[in-house]
């Protein structure tokens, strides 16, 4: 819930008659590891380390550098272009379609087995929904 929240807040501002309206911009998410920054999402690309395109976000959908559909977002679920579930993320954590936590969620950080994973600098559910599909 509160990475949604925050996405809500970065992504939607309020227009001059106090409606709720979208942003233009997209949010940025660094993707770093023990070892230093692994890549990022920026401006609807997803980029690795050596600044090449893996996939990018277009019109709702995340998309390969085939232009072949990967997986969209439905509130706080990732789901596959055929509408399963990929991940479910929650509070405390990234689960899969069966319930399972995968990556505990402290922060920006990712934590696998106890262990801190990744950090994800300018988490949302687009900064993360773009590492879990490509990384």
């Amino acid at each position: 819930d509160a990475i949604i929240q925050n996405y809500y807040k970065r992504k939607y501002e309020t227009n001059k008659y106090g409606q709720p309206q979208q942003k233009q911009s997209y949010i940025k998410g660094t993707f770093i590891s023990n070892s230093g920054p692994i890549g990022s999402f920026q401006n609807g690309y997803i980029i690795n380390s050596m600044q090449q395109s893996l996939g990018y976000y277009s019109k709702g959908y995340f998309m390969n550098s085939n232009n072949q559909c990967v997986a969209y977002i439905k509130g706080n679920q990732i789901l596959s272009c055929n509408g399963n579930i990929i991940a479910i993320v929650k509070n405390d954590g990234i689960y899969t379609s069966q319930g399972y936590l995968k990556y505990a969620l402290k922060g920006e950080i990712l934590y696998y087995q106890n262990n801190p994973f990744v950090q994800i600098s300018g988490i949302d559910m687009y900064s993360l929904a773009a590492y879990l599909l490509f990384y």
